[in-house]
C-alpha cells in the first residue's frame, strides 16, 4: 500500500510547503510529517480565500521561527549553568 503513494508523489501542497520551508531557512526533514499535514490542513481550514495561494509561505515561516527559535532556547540553556537560572540577588531575599 505504501508503494502506491511513491508512485504517485507528493501533493502539490506538500511539495509547496516543503519549497517554502527551504526559503525560510529550515530543512523540511526536521519537520514531521504529521505537522506538515496539520499546517496543510489548517491553512485551508482558516486561511482566506485571497491568500489560499500565497499564504502557506506565511505559515512555514512561522513554523520555521518557531523550530529554530526553540533550538535556540535549547542551546542557551545547554550554554548556562543550572545554578544561575534561579538566581537572585541576596538583597531581595
Amino acid at each position: 500500500m505504501f508503494r502506491l503513494f511513491d508512485m504517485l508523489g507528493r501533493s502539490t501542497a506538500m511539495r509547496t510547503l516543503d519549497d517554502a520551508l527551504r526559503a525560510a531557512g529550515l530543512h523540511p526533514l526536521l519537520v514531521p510529517e504529521p505537522v506538515k499535514l496539520t499546517v496543510i490542513q489548517l491553512h485551508k481550514t482558516h486561511a482566506a480565500p485571497a491568500a489560499q495561494g500565497g499564504g502557506i509561505t506565511d505559515a512555514a515561516q512561522l513554523l520555521a521561527y518557531c523550530i529554530l527559535r526553540a533550538c535556540e532556547c535549547i542551546e542557551d540553556a545547554k550554554e548556562r549553568p543550572l545554578k544561575t537560572l534561579g538566581k537572585f540577588p541576596s538583597d531581595r531575599v
